[in-house]
């Protein structure tokens, strides 16, 4: 913010001293007054949306931290499930047919 307000009053003040030779320094002001302004304010917008993002990236990385432990247990649920199906199917493929007819009888 600190560097585009410099940048802006340079832009002013090269203006200022290259327009004041072919007219008045105040007719200079107030034909750049609205493009400093509409910049200030675009600068305004952006550092609105800078700290909504920034804000987003803390929150997001408080969750993380928070969801971190938990996740590892999921992890070895999920392992254990992916080595129990194996299992289960090969106890289906062996057994299922044999179990339908005993449970239609």
């Amino acid at each position: 913010m600190i560097y585009a307000s410099a940048l802006l009053l340079v832009h002013t003040l090269i203006w200022v001293f290259l327009g004041s030779k072919e007219c008045s320094v105040a007719t200079v002001t107030a034909f750049l007054f609205p493009f400093n302004f509409s910049h200030l304010f675009m600068l305004i917008e952006m550092l609105v949306y800078w700290n909504l993002v920034y804000s987003v990236k803390i929150r997001m990385s408080a969750l993380n931290e928070q969801i971190k432990p938990s996740l590892t247990h999921l992890r070895k649920i999920v392992k254990a499930y992916l080595y129990l199906v194996p299992a289960k199917d090969s106890v289906n493929e062996c057994y299922g047919l044999t179990i339908l007819v005993i449970n239609l009888l």
